[in-house]
């Protein structure tokens, strides 16, 4: 922002649009979960930081007027990992949607398909042809262990490269984090006790 007044302005904006419900702060029916903001304000340079995901915020910078002076993309390389699908994608749907997705900007994207279509052989695809160590994040603990199982029973990775990290595990093992290829967490992971971001 070049005034304070557009940095107040994007800051109302980033907690409109980039904040998502603690999933651990449960008030029930009557009051409202604590809010966690995906994003990061600095007043004296007047700049916001976010996930490249997020990167629709930028069209609703421009939308409300606000223009980003200065874009900075600070994403890590990542740590290369030899991943081997043990099969083929199977049909044209999946052949398209693999290819959609390896062509979507800044590499990200969502793989919106029907119940059977094959979205976890797809994403592991992705994965191989990436060749970069992984984090899946899934809602409930149940898809994290399906998701082991999915990535052991398809891929060429042994145990001990797949990892799997939820609140139920007291500690988790950061050596194994560390020597991991693929770290399947469930979403409780990010606030609970196992702490996937320590």
């Amino acid at each position: 922002a070049e005034t304070l007044e557009e940095f107040e302005k994007i800051k109302t904006l980033a907690r409109q649009h980039l904040t998502f419900a603690d999933p651990n702060d449960d008030k029930g029916d009557f009051g409202a979960p604590k809010m966690i903001g995906v994003f990061s304000l600095n007043k004296a340079s007047k700049s916001i930081e976010f996930p490249r995901g997020k990167h629709g915020f930028l069209e609703i910078l421009k939308n409300n007027g606000l223009k980003a002076a200065r874009i900075m993309d600070e994403r890590c390389e990542g740590k290369d990992i030899e991943l081997n699908a043990k099969f083929n994608l199977r049909d044209k749907i999946q052949e398209r949607a693999f290819a959609a997705y390896m062509k979507a900007k800044w590499n990200i994207g969502m793989l919106d398909l029907g119940c059977g279509i094959g979205k976890s052989f797809i994403a592991i695809k992705i994965m191989e042809q990436i060749s970069k160590k992984t984090v899946i994040l899934v809602d409930e603990i149940y898809l994290a262990k399906q998701w082991c199982n999915y990535i052991l029973e398809n891929t060429d990775l042994p145990p001990e490269k797949v990892v799997m990290v939820h609140s139920k595990i007291k500690k988790a093992d950061k050596e194994r984090i560390k020597t991991a290829s693929v770290i399947v967490a469930s979403k409780d992971s990010l606030f609970g006790k196992a702490k996937l971001t320590n």
